[in-house]
Order: structure tokens, then C-alpha cells, then sequence
């Protein structure tokens, strides 16, 4: 007699073979976290992790995430730590990295095809801020990293972070010429900002802006190959952007970093289109969140309904709005027509008790395209736009 093994010999819900071979592939090619993973294989994100594990590739930890080739991890601060509001503390570095040729570095036009590996187009500069609560990040392609670029990208980072609802006060950067100088310190002490110095031989002291380094890296630097090096700067503010607003982060629990700068879009929810098999799919599922987070009227849903379905019919539908002086765009279609709405939020009790009125209400934006829904806690900032 022989043991046979406790697991069951077919399984009901088991991944497909191509859906685990797609997650195997982007995860080696882009190496990418679990949420992002599973954003671009189309795969949830612990089915991706499973994948992953029982398929031996190595953790992301001891990855290089350059080079893809596994390496020794560093040495690791003891505490960690997160700052309990946006603005409390922002992290500053300059990243030297080598700039690329017009035609192309090697990645474009192979090692054969250069004449000499020095290709004499000299070095980017790219200035990175990052908040350590929300994980917001500004960032600009400067000429250098002496006391003037750095200066005046110091003036200008805590007046981005203000207007979008994080008022910096303190920042933390290295012990750089650029940054000890008087230029960089005298609009920080004009603002009463705080400045601190990260110690010495210590990148994980400032790790915030050090792992942001590494995802420019990654996913803008060399995620695909350039033509010159005016054309990779002419895409770091639309990367930002991206960051900003669309590219989930774990830390922020799978949404992205603006979820978390209160009123802005600290109630994001979003959706996927392949999930469903059709516009009205949508439409109706768009109308089953606006009634799972608040009870909404008869004619709230049919308006909203009518709206959506001129929209499906190919008739021009929507209106364009504007968020803290940013025009509100759909993260999956890029659509800039949408239909506003309004829910209750936490209305359970309030609903049973039928004191509506003490709920929190939120304004939701309906995608005119696609039915991708955002939530505004902070329906003030929402600004309707003509045209």
C-alpha cells in the first residue's frame, strides 16, 4: 500500500495555464509588486503572488530592479515610520543618471552599432520630492545638482504640495553642497518649513524618495528604449502624473497616492473594464455602487440612468470638471466628459434610524465613456467646466 497526497486531484476555480504564464512573463520583464502585477496581467493581485511563489521566481527584495539579476540586500533601518497627515514631511534627492544619445543609447541601437560605450551625452538630474504620508511625488530634469538647480527647485516643491492640500512642513534631504546651501535653506525658512538632514552613508534614512528613485528607474528610465535624452525629460511630467493619480501603490492600499490628500480624491474607487462584458454592464453596476453607499432617490437613478444610456446610444453626454485646478480625466479611458452624481457614506445606521441627513455625502463623477466611477469627499473642490 502506498499514501496517496491529501491535496484534491482537480481543482474548480484553477488559474489558467496562460493566465499564470502572462503573470509569470510581466512579472520578469517589469518586474512589478503584486498590485501592479495585477493591473497590467489582468490577474487579482493574490492569485499573482501565488503564482509567483510556486513558480520559484525571487522576491523583489533581492532583485536588482534594473538589471533583473538577483543581488544582496542592504542594510535596513530598525523603525519605520509614516507621517499621520499629508505635508508632514517631504523627501528630496537628486538622482545622477546617464543621458541618452540622440538616435538612442544601446538599448535602441544595440552595443555593436555604438562606436564607443562612452556616448559623451553626459548626465540627467532628475530633482524628486516625495510625501511621506500620501506618497505624492513632484519631480523635474534639471541641467545640474549644484546650489541653483537645487534652489530653485526647493521654491517651487512646497508651493505644488500646497496646492494640492499638503503643506509641507519639514524636509529631509542629504548632505549634498546643493542642499546645505543658502539658497535651498532660505525659501524653506521663509515658509516655515523645517529643513533636516538625512545622515551620512545612510540612502535608507530617506527611503521614501530612494524607493521613488528606483521606480522612475524601473518603469520611465529604462522601462523602454529612447531616442534621445529630450525625449525621455519631455516624459517625466506625464509619468508623474500617472504615479499621481492612476498607478496603485501598495502603500496606500492599492490606490494611488492622490487617495490620500484629504478632499481631493481620498474616496478613489475604481473599476475594470474587461471585468465586464458590455456598456450597459457597466451602467448597471455603476448604479449598484452609487445605492450599496448611500440610499439615493428614484429620480437620482433614473437621471443618472438616462444620462448613461445617451451616452452608450453615441450621443455627446457629460460634462468636463476640474479638481484643484487639474482637469479630471478617467484613468482607464482618458475620457473627459462625466456625469455627477451623489451618494451617502457610512449610512447604515443613519438610514435604520431614518436620520439621513447625519451622514457624510460624497459627489461621484461617472465616466461618459467607459462608466469608471471616482468619489470627491470635498465636493467644493469640484469645479464644472464649459465647453
Amino acid at each position: 500500500m502506498s499514501d496517496r497526497s491529501s491535496g484534491p486531484r482537480r481543482l474548480a476555480r484553477l488559474t489558467p495555464p496562460d493566465a499564470e504564464a502572462r503573470v509569470r512573463d510581466v512579472r520578469s520583464s517589469m518586474l512589478l509588486a503584486p498590485l501592479a502585477l495585477a493591473a497590467a496581467a489582468g490577474v487579482p493581485a493574490r492569485t499573482c503572488a501565488r503564482v509567483v511563489a510556486r513558480s520559484g521566481l525571487p522576491r523583489l527584495a533581492d532583485v536588482d530592479r534594473v538589471t533583473g539579476e538577483v543581488c544582496r540586500r542592504g542594510p535596513v533601518t530598525p523603525v519605520r515610520y509614516e507621517r499621520e497627515r499629508p505635508g508632514g514631511l517631504a523627501h528630496v534627492d537628486v538622482k545622477k543618471v546617464a543621458g541618452i544619445p540622440d538616435g538612442g543609447g544601446w538599448r535602441a541601437r544595440g552595443v555593436t552599432l555604438l562606436a564607443r560605450p562612452d556616448s559623451g551625452a553626459g548626465y540627467a538630474r532628475p530633482h524628486v520630492a516625495v510625501d511621506d504620508f500620501s506618497r505624492v511625488a513632484y519631480a523635474e530634469p534639471l541641467p545640474d545638482e549644484r546650489k541653483g538647480a537645487c534652489s530653485a527647485f526647493m521654491a517651487r516643491c512646497p508651493a505644488l504640495f500646497a496646492g494640492l492640500g499638503a503643506a509641507v512642513e519639514r524636509v529631509t534631504a542629504d548632505s549634498g553642497p546643493g542642499c546645505r546651501s543658502l539658497g535651498f535653506s532660505a525659501p524653506l525658512a521663509a515658509g516655515g518649513v523645517r529643513h533636516v538632514y538625512a545622515r551620512p552613508y545612510g540612502p535608507w534614512r530617506n527611503g521614501k524618495v530612494e524607493r521613488m528613485n528606483r521606480t522612475l528607474a524601473q518603469e520611465r528610465q529604462y522601462g523602454r528604449a529612447w531616442d534621445g535624452e529630450a525625449e525621455r525629460a519631455d516624459a517625466l511630467p506625464a509619468f508623474v502624473e500617472h504615479y499621481n493619480w492612476n498607478r496603485p501603490h501598495s502603500a496606500c492600499g492599492g490606490r494611488p497616492p492622490m487617495s490620500r490628500i484629504v478632499g481631493v480624491n481620498s474616496l478613489y474607487w475604481h473599476t475594470t473594464p474587461s471585468a465586464f462584458s458590455s456598456p450597459r454592464a457597466f451602467a448597471l453596476r455603476c448604479l449598484g455602487i452609487l445605492a450599496a453607499n448611500g440610499p439615493i432617490g428614484e429620480g437620482c437613478a433614473m437621471g443618472f440612468f438616462s444620462e448613461f444610456k445617451k451616452a452608450m446610444s453615441g450621443e455627446e453626454g457629460g460634462e468636463r470638471y476640474v479638481v484643484a485646478d487639474k482637469l479630471v480625466r478617467c484613468p482607464h479611458c482618458g475620457g473627459d466628459r462625466f456625469f455627477e452624481g451623489s451618494a451617502l457614506l457610512d449610512s447604515r445606521g443613519t438610514s435604520l434610524f431614518g436620520v439621513e441627513w447625519l451622514g457624510n455625502g460624497a459627489t461621484t463623477l461617472t465616466c461618459a465613456n467607459c462608466g469608471h466611477v471616482d468619489w470627491f469627499a470635498d465636493s467644493g473642490l469640484i469645479e464644472r467646466v464649459s465647453g
